[in-house]
Order: C-alpha cells, then sequence, then structure tokens
C-alpha cells in the first residue's frame, strides 16, 4: 500500500507531507484555504489539530505514517 501522508511532530506543529494526489485533494475539500503550508506539498497543523486530521485523512482510506 502507497503512503499517502507522513506526519512529522515537531512538538507544538506536526508537518503533513502530502505525498500522493488523493491527499493533496482531501487536503484541498476538507482543510481551511488559509491553512499554513510550507511549501508545495507539506501543511503545518497545529498539535490540537492533528489528531482529528490524521483521523480524518484515515477515514477516508487514505494511508498515513507517522
Amino acid at each position: 500500500m502507497t503512503t499517502d501522508v507522513r506526519i512529522v511532530d515537531h512538538g507544538s506543529i506536526f508537518i503533513f507531507e502530502l505525498l500522493t494526489d488523493e491527499a493533496r485533494e482531501f487536503v484541498d475539500d476538507h482543510v481551511d484555504p488559509d491553512a499554513s503550508y510550507f511549501g508545495e506539498d507539506r501543511l503545518v497543523v497545529e498539535r490540537r489539530f492533528a489528531g482529528n486530521l490524521a483521523q480524518g485523512l484515515n477515514d477516508h482510506g487514505l494511508e498515513v505514517k507517522i
């Protein structure tokens, strides 16, 4: 199975590395357009939101690795 999203814990923030088109589409459809991006395919997420986003990605059938 292909990993769609890799999550990197940086303490108070998490970096969600969007590795597939499906992951980018999910984020486009479900994440506030004013969200912070680091580069083109990395989403910066505060710790308090990271769990819900990871769960939503997983529930949508995407493969998430930490």
